[in-house]
């Protein structure tokens, strides 16, 4: 039997900015944005902003009480990780982008 090794660092970032992708597409079906599911679950929104701009890595518990809140299962909101496109994440990129621009132009006001 091979031995299996943890996820190298690099694998890590990909795979918590392909869990917030995924989180962005289940929030919008579910029409939630970040503040309105951290209310939901009760977690911090600071917290819930990490997740869903994909700074933060999830324990297994917080990933159940995300799709909890979004009121899907656990293997739902995997299947939106599992079906995650190229497509998907430049749409996210591109929607990051715009948020930070406009974060900008609020500190310049």
């Amino acid at each position: 039997m091979p031995s299996m090794k943890a996820h190298e660092k690099k694998e890590k970032k990909e795979i918590t900015f392909q869990f917030a992708v995924a989180l962005k597409k289940a929030m919008e079906d579910a029409d939630f944005n970040p503040t309105k599911l951290a209310l939901e679950i009760g977690m911090e929104k600071s917290h819930m902003q990490l997740i869903a701009n994909g700074k933060k890595n999830l324990t297994l518990s917080s990933q159940i009480a995300i799709a909890d809140g979004l009121g899907i299962s656990y293997t739902q909101l995997a299947v939106y990780f599992d079906e995650v496109t190229k497509t998907d994440e430049k749409k996210f990129l591109e929607y990051q982008k715009k948020q930070q621009e406009l974060k900008a132009r609020k500190k310049k006001i």
